[in-house]
């Protein structure tokens, strides 16, 4: 069997894993291995990991994917829901399905996006001209004002994004990290990173 924490190969028997010391929950590892064996390809890969568990659960239940569902096995990396793909010169973000092999995965990292820093100075300038309006008991501009200074600041912070790539052969996916912890999302990439390392023979 694998590790779940490090990904080696370890004795069936074990109880503890040798090369990191982490305790083996096997009644875990069985019970991850049974949920995902029909998303996995092969019936003898083993569950190492997941991103957005929640979300998984939701969508081994319902088959409705809400948000971006990452697994991990000791042979592939598993994604499912919406992604940014950069395939062949073209990107572009889908509803979609990847299934990428462990050998090919070439480098994971975060990328941290912010939004258009113009849109906080025009917000931040209609806010104040709308407490000017007030002060003067000009009302009649505060409907024309408000408006557009709530949609540019509302924009302003959804437009920013943590997002969370794998680069493989060919190709790099990209998915929204920030609707999980970021120390979820770091420990998931350590998580492919020990697997990818466990193939490697390292």
């Amino acid at each position: 069997m694998y590790c779940g924490n490090c990904g080696r190969q370890i004795e069936n028997t074990s109880n503890v894993c040798p090369y990191c010391g982490i305790v083996i929950d096997k009644g875990a590892l069985i019970e991850n291995r049974n949920k995902y064996e029909d998303i996995f390809v092969d019936p003898r890969e083993r569950y190492l990991g997941a991103l957005g568990d929640g979300y998984i659960n939701s969508f081994l239940t319902n088959k409705e994917m809400e948000k971006c569902i990452a697994i991990l096995s000791d042979r592939r990396v598993y994604l499912r829901g919406n992604m940014i793909d950069f395939n062949q010169g073209k990107f572009g973000r889908y509803n979609m399905q990847k299934t990428i092999d462990l050998e090919d995965i070439t480098g994971t990292g975060f990328v941290y996006t912010s939004s258009s820093l113009w849109k906080l100075i025009v917000a931040l300038f209609l806010l104040v001209l709308i407490i000017t309006a007030i002060l003067l008991g000009k009302v009649e501009f505060l409907i024309i004002l408000i408006i557009p200074a709530i949609l540019l600041m509302v924009s302003y912070f959804i437009e920013r994004e943590t997002l969370f790539f794998i680069e493989y052969a060919g190709g790099c996916i990209k998915f929204d990290a920030s609707i999980y912890s970021l120390e979820e999302s770091k420990d998931f990439e350590k998580q492919i990173r020990r697997a990818k390392n466990a193939v490697k023979g390292y």
